[in-house]
Order: structure tokens, then C-alpha cells, then sequence
């Protein structure tokens, strides 16, 4: 699935999370005739970019330090946020976790 750290907290339901050194890639589980909305927030809560879309997927840049999806579903429902590390970030906790 992925070599980066994730987080997910329960609200809408995903069908796959990818996350690579390069992306980060989310699918929901579509139900009903509810729309998505996700975003991918950087540092300070910055939104990278938004897509209205169940499927979406953000290309790190390198610089972010680390990029939350948001999936927003229009029902209402608790919002999904994942997490994941970007770059050298994410280098140094994989190599931390092989050591330890």
C-alpha cells in the first residue's frame, strides 16, 4: 500500500490510499448519490488543491514537509483526513523504523 506514515481517522469510507515519494493518491468509497471534495493541505493548513472528485491525486513538489488529503463528503458526514510524509521527511522516519 505504502512506504510513507499514514493516519486515517473514521469518517468516509476509501476504497485505496496510495503514497509514494512522488504522490499521494486517495479513492473513495463511493455510497449514494453523495459528492466528494478533496483537498491536499500543506503546512499552515494551506491548501495545495482541491478536487471535486471521489479519486484524486497530489504530486509532491518537495518542498511541503507533509500533505493531509481531506475527503469532504456532502451529506455531512465527519470528514476523512489522511497524512503522509513528503521527501526527506519520510526518507529519515522509514530509515528510523528500520534501525529500531
Amino acid at each position: 500500500m505504502c512506504d510513507s506514515r499514514l493516519l486515517k481517522i473514521p469518517g468516509v469510507g476509501l476504497d485505496d490510499v496510495i503514497a509514494t515519494d512522488r504522490n499521494l493518491a486517495v479513492k473513495v468509497k463511493i455510497e449514494g448519490a453523495s459528492n466528494y471534495r478533496v483537498q491536499f493541505i500543506g503546512r499552515g493548513g494551506q491548501i495545495l488543491t482541491e478536487v471535486n472528485e471521489p479519486s484524486a491525486t497530489y504530486s509532491f513538489t518537495g518542498d511541503e514537509g507533509y500533505v493531509r488529503a481531506k475527503v469532504i463528503e456532502s451529506n455531512g458526514r465527519r470528514p476523512l483526513v489522511i497524512a503522509g510524509l513528503v521527501g526527506y521527511r519520510a526518507r529519515e522516519f522509514r530509515r528510523r523504523r528500520r534501525t529500531a
